[in-house]
């Protein structure tokens, strides 16, 4: 299947039974793609998206919103790297999967992707990864910093996760 950007008009996307592979592309600006995948219930589901490995200048976002709308995981890609896939649990029913360059002033016709929708191994590992703004971190001497820490869940990992820093200089 193939879906193009619509230009910000609405298209009904038509619904995918998994396992599928499927294609499209943010051909403007801004523009943003959504699929309707059918999932079994209980079923471990995987999506993995292609952009970067296949030559397309896309710095894909991908999120994932079950049937109440909700989103259930979301990941995103890098200069250089694809979207690490997306694993969750699947309560059965319509998901909408959302794809878009992680900058709205982007798109055109070479910012295609392909997206490949299969039940996961239901041994595949459940939890999370972190991601930060950067590597180094600078404080004032008695100042504050604060550090959003970004979180992808996987495998239908929904647990909490504390975060801390150890190792640090005194007085910090």
């Amino acid at each position: 299947l193939f879906h193009g950007d619509t230009g910000g008009k609405p298209v009904a996307s038509p619904t995918i039974t998994v396992p599928a592979v499927f294609s499209g592309v943010i051909s403007r600006p801004g523009g943003k793609d959504e699929w309707t995948i059918l999932t079994g219930t209980g079923q471990p589901t995987r999506i993995e998206v292609a952009a970067r490995s296949i030559g397309s200048p896309l710095w894909a976002s991908v999120s994932v919103s079950g049937p109440d709308g909700k989103e259930v995981a979301r990941s995103e890609g890098s200069e250089k790297a694809d979207p690490e896939p997306i694993v969750f649990k699947a309560a059965g029913g319509r998901y909408t999967v959302r794809v878009a360059d992680k900058f709205r002033d982007r798109g055109g016709e070479a910012f295609g992707y392909r997206i490949s929708v299969k039940e996961a191994a239901r041994d595949e590992p459940g939890g999370f990864k972190l991601t930060l703004p950067g590597d180094c971190f600078q404080v004032a001497r008695g100042g504050t910093l604060k550090v959003k820490v970004g979180i992808q869940r996987r495998g239908g990992f929904n647990g909490p996760v504390k975060v801390a820093a150890e190792g640090l200089a005194p007085g910090l």
